[in-house]
């Protein structure tokens, strides 16, 4: 959805407008975006916005949807803040309890910067396979390899 702000406390050359992935399910009658908080000025400006601010949302647009056949293995290749589309597409199949079949690899530096990882962690579907791959965190004891690196572990699963 391309979201603009209204009057924003601080303004740039980029302007006061973002597109942002959707990340709840389409249940859900408030829509939700996540995106990282970086030092630019559109970003600056929604850390400070108090809850509750009116934002326009001028679009929502994309097929980025899940897919409707569930007869086949999905494998969902994903790194940092890229992941919220498809946590849209895993809360609606948790929620439905729909058949797709789901392997994950979602790919971050480390585990303090992973977007949603305790809900992923904890995530109890049949048909679904979580990896992880954190390439710098000294305290990670899971795979370290980018993504790239990674897939081989996919043939072994399916």
């Amino acid at each position: 959805m391309r979201v603009k702000l209204i009057n924003p406390p601080y303004q740039d050359a980029e302007g006061d407008e973002r597109f942002f992935s959707i990340v709840n399910s389409p249940n859900r009658k408030i829509l939700s975006f996540a995106t990282r908080l970086r030092d630019t000025a559109f970003k600056k400006s929604i850390r400070e916005l108090p809850v509750g601010t009116e934002v326009e949302v001028l679009r929502i647009l994309g097929k980025f949807t899940l897919p409707s056949d569930t007869s086949k293995h999905y494998v969902f290749l994903v790194g940092g803040i890229g992941i919220t589309p498809f946590m849209s597409m895993l809360r609606f199949i948790k929620e439905e309890k729909l058949p797709h079949k789901i392997i994950l690899i979602y790919s971050n530096r480390d585990q303090a910067s992973t977007a949603f990882l305790e809900e992923l962690k904890s995530m109890d579907m049949p048909n679904f396979k979580l990896i992880l791959t954190m390439t710098d965190d000294p305290n990670w004891q899971g795979e370290k390899r980018m993504i790239v690196n990674t897939i081989s572990r996919v043939k072994a699963i399916m």
